[in-house]
């Protein structure tokens, strides 16, 4: 078992990788993107992925991208982009995070890019040179005000296109140190620049980098010119003011085109095996689907084409995962699991599935409508109470780039943990006390009577009630065990609350996470006085026969949760040790001896903790965290959304006004431009 996966890439686990399902691929103009969009389609319909789309064929381009230009994605994690935008390093990475998606983009060799560009935009025609190859020419021998080039959509690309849908803007196009600045940003931003001059090589490591199949990068060379329409011997005047007119796009190809050997270098002898291979079934693909005759389509204005009838281990070293569900049990330690997660994901800013309550929609069925939306963008964590429902769930939460969680008990203490905590006893009309529960078991009752209440939900099976089961097959045996390898699959980890520290020692190597992820302080532990410390036998064997459900459930979660603790070796043990001598290191630094009695659940009163008075501003504020009720975590990451959204520019999208308030002069103020300014 492997400490964590890497999320959204290419995975290797004792030599199988995952594939990517999380791509980025940044268009630019004249260099096979018509042709890599069309690789993207095809591999993002077989797998029913969900692709960044817009009303046309443009992301908002020419202008830089931004949230609002897509379609609306309702709170789905998208997995491709392949779509003209404009590069646009903040919304990109919002939509998809960095640390789950592979970005690529692909670049030519100038010379021909431009002159292509040229072509096909009719740029020439547009600018009053002339729409052939002396337009070229006398474009660039003449010399024109770089103003003068914008008066059409694709006019933006009459400099520099490369880099313009990179995102550099104008005014550093003759700035060397600038240029050279941007170039070492995009290198840091993208995972794969390809070079189309070396296309099918480019495909091969774009393959490998993603874990894809050969089937999966076949093609057939799409908006291909017609042969008449290919400038075949430019001169080398022509070129070298090609190459002075777009310095930034010459910068810009010579250094991928140089990290892009050295990368085909890296993947060693394999690769050219790989590539003998995927042009052999390129030319078999090809013959098996094309007639040998083409036509003539139509591409852009006048022009015509040729239409042709993936927690990552490697190296031993692991990336933290950071996307992941927790599904809460009722009286589990799942407060304290919740605080966990809380924790973590406010030190990392991510950010979290919320409600606005305690609940997500429970006693439901989890549904997508329950959380407060989401405005695109992939969730990192969930783990406030939530009934679990599998297509919803993943749905937001992909199996493929994400982990679930979720925590058990022994039966006999968590039911009558939960008869106690919910006050079902008295709800029911058997007494508020130990004796209650006894009466409650022996006498018998009408399972449709048990609901009176929101949390008489749970006065049979609570386990398997949060985890989905529907209540008729409680006493089907052969149902139940169906349901529980059911689970089985869906579920990456169950922990045991009676091994609480060993259940997390084994999440920390499950999410490729720190000790100091996972320290924590028990919260919502009951008094003393309220543990029942010595049921009998009878009331013990009632319990499991009433919850025969949460009996199998745990049963068999308890033997794969010891097997997997087996599978990690010696080392398993020294982390545990280690942990358990930090846990207790964390608690005398932050806390009191002292303890409290804080109110839980109507008239339920529990533990709390009391942080030390004499520690520093800083020590006191992460202290404070690890005893912070979860009413208070929650109001607290609510508001910490609503700063995130403002920042975003999306807070409008939750302000509701009344539409006689709606200031149209002021919403909607147009400062128009002169003619001699440029759109950035």
């Amino acid at each position: 078992m492997t400490k964590g996966d890497a999320l959204g890439m290419a995975q290797e686990k004792k030599g199988k990788c995952f594939p990517v399902q999380h791509i980025l691929f940044l268009k630019t103009h004249k260099t096979g993107s018509s042709t890599m969009a069309n690789i993207f389609f095809r591999y993002g319909n077989s797998k029913n992925l969900t692709f960044v789309l817009s009303p046309g064929t443009l992301l908002g381009w020419p202008h830089k991208f931004h949230i609002t230009h897509p379609l609306r994605l309702f709170s789905k994690a998208p997995n491709i982009l392949c779509s003209h935008a404009r590069f646009n390093k903040e919304p990109m990475n919002w939509l998809f995070p960095k640390e789950t998606s592979k970005y690529v983009t692909i670049l030519r060799n100038p010379v021909d890019n431009f002159e292509s560009v040229f072509n096909f935009a009719q740029l020439g025609k547009s600018l009053g040179f002339g729409d052939n190859l002396d337009g070229l020419e006398r474009f660039l021998t003449k010399g024109i005000d770089f103003n003068r080039t914008h008066n059409g959509l694709m006019s933006h690309l009459a400099r520099n296109p490369m880099m313009f849908d990179l995102g550099l803007n104008y005014k550093f196009y003759q700035n060397l140190t600038a240029v050279q600045k941007y170039v070492r940003f995009l290198d840091k931003e993208f995972d794969l620049v390809m070079i189309m001059d070396y296309f099918d090589e480019s495909l091969v490591l774009m393959k490998r980098l993603l874990c894809w199949e050969l089937e999966d990068i076949l093609y057939v060379k799409l908006n291909a010119r017609l042969d008449k329409e290919i400038a075949r011997n430019l001169s080398k005047t022509v070129q070298e003011n090609i190459k002075r007119w777009n310095m930034a796009d010459v910068l810009l190809f010579d250094h991928f085109n140089a990290t892009f050997w050295r990368k085909v270098k890296m993947e060693g002898p394999s690769f050219n095996d790989d590539l003998i291979a995927f042009r052999r079934r390129k030319e078999e693909t090809k013959r098996l689907c094309l007639k040998d005759e083409m036509q003539q389509e139509r591409a852009y204005h006048e022009k015509k084409g040729d239409a042709l009838g993936m927690a990552q281990e490697k190296k031993g070293k692991c990336f933290p995962v950071q996307h992941i569900l927790f599904l809460k049990t009722h009286k589990t330690g799942s407060s304290t699991m919740a605080n966990i997660f809380f924790r973590y994901g406010n030190s990392k800013n991510l950010t979290f599935v919320l409600s606005p309550g305690t609940l997500l929609g429970w006693p439901h069925k989890f549904h997508i409508t329950h959380p407060l939306r989401l405005f695109s963008k992939a969730p990192n964590i969930l783990c406030s109470h939530a009934r679990f429902n599998k297509e919803p769930m993943n749905w937001l939460f992909p199996k493929e780039t994400s982990k679930y969680v979720t925590i058990l008990r022994n039966p006999v203490d968590n039911f009558e943990s939960v008869f106690n905590f919910a006050q079902l006893g008295k709800s029911l009309g058997f007494g508020d006390n130990l004796d209650g529960l006894e009466r409650f078991l022996t006498k018998g009752i009408d399972f449709n009577r048990t609901h009176n209440g929101l949390m008489s939900h749970l006065a049979r099976n609570p386990m398997m009630f949060d985890l989905g089961l529907n209540y008729k097959f409680y006493q089907n045996l052969t149902a139940v065990q169906k349901y529980v390898r059911f689970l089985d699959k869906e579920f990456d980890l169950v922990m045991i609350m009676d091994y609480f520290d060993e259940s997390l020692v084994l999440m920390k190597r499950l999410l490729c996470w720190e000790l100091e992820d996972i320290l924590y302080v028990k919260l919502n532990a009951r008094l003393d006085k309220e543990i029942a410390r010595n049921l009998s036998k009878t009331v013990q064997e009632n319990i499991k026969r009433w919850n025969m459900a949460d009996v199998l459930l745990f049963d068999h979660f308890n033997a794969t949760f010891w097997r997997k603790v087996k599978m990690e070796g010696p080392s398993f043990n020294d982390d545990l040790i280690a942990f358990r001598r930090r846990k207790e290191e964390t608690k005398r630094l932050c806390l009191k001896d002292e303890m409290q009695q804080e109110r839980a659940y109507h008239e339920k009163f529990v533990k709390g903790y009391l942080v030390r008075n004499d520690l520093t501003p800083r020590l006191k504020v992460w202290c404070g965290h690890f005893v912070r009720k979860e009413n208070s975590f929650l109001d607290y990451l609510r508001k910490t959304r609503l700063i995130k959204l403002r920042n975003a520019g999306l807070d409008k999208f939750i302000r509701v006004e009344k539409e006689t308030d709606w200031n149209i002069a002021k919403d909607l103020q147009y400062k128009p431009i002169t003619s001699t300014q440029i759109i950035h």
